[in-house]
């Protein structure tokens, strides 16, 4: 009884003792501009800086092993196809290859839930733009194995293409540049406090508001989308408009 009557005083301390603090914006940058998704690099870039890949194409099958670490097929199947290529299966694994001449730059593999690429035998990974860098090689001949996901009724390879590395870079600077407008309008439209500082750039935005996730029976996650790699600071308390630790 006597604990209890000390956890009880103890909050009550707490309680009182309230901490003020003042934030920098009203609401979250994607209250006012919805999402950064719709500014693409994919979309930016006319089609006449784009090597379309439709010719050429092997296609090796299907299999429904699940997993990111495939078993590659044998081979001894082989069809020759163009671009676009689909096939009726469900739930499907689909294989194909192409032996072409790439210089440095980026792909575009296009399929129905994703695609594995893997380039003279060794597998490559998307970047954040969703693009497969291709390495600078004296040897510009590259075999190319690619495994598409398909989780509906039909899928395949959709489309293909190779851009060089200047006009991806230059086309990835400009999305940056839009991205970086957008969020400046927004920081414009929530700042709370009277006129805007000269150096906004030092006051980061949340692109989202925080979400809590539970991740184990006695814990939770607090999750959000933010502009830079800044600290945070949690404030927390017994009741909404009273914040009693920082």
């Amino acid at each position: 009884m006597r604990n209890l009557k000390l956890i009880l005083g103890i909050l009550t301390l707490i309680s009182c003792n309230q901490v003020s603090f003042q934030q920098n914006y009203s609401r979250s940058a994607f209250d006012y501009i919805d999402s950064l998704s719709s500014i693409s690099i994919q979309s930016m870039i006319p089609l006449d800086r784009k090597t379309m890949l439709t010719e050429g194409w092997v296609f090796h099958g299907w299999d429904t092993i699940p997993g990111k670490d495939p078993n590659f097929p044998d081979f001894s199947f082989s069809e020759n196809t163009v671009l676009p290529h689909r096939i009726p299966f469900p739930n499907s694994n689909i294989w194909y290859s192409n032996q072409i001449k790439l210089d440095e730059g980026y792909l575009w593999i296009r399929a129905d839930d994703g695609a594995q690429l893997w380039v003279n035998g060794k597998q490559v990974l998307q970047n954040h733009e969703l693009y497969f860098p291709i390495e600078k090689n004296p040897i510009n001949t590259r075999f190319l194995q690619i495994r598409v996901m398909n989780n509906a009724l039909s899928g395949g390879l959709k489309e293909e293409y190779w851009i060089d590395k200047l006009t991806f870079d230059a086309f990835r600077e400009k999305k940056r540049n839009s991205e970086s407008k957008l969020i400046q309008k927004a920081k414009d439209n929530f700042w709370i406090g009277g006129s805007l500082p000269p150096k906004r750039n030092d006051y980061s935005i949340w692109f989202n508001d925080p979400v809590i996730l539970p991740i184990e029976n006695d814990r939770l996650m607090l999750r959000w989308i933010g502009e830079k790699n800044k600290k945070a600071k949690l404030h927390f308390g017994h009741k909404p408009n009273t914040i009693t630790e920082s």
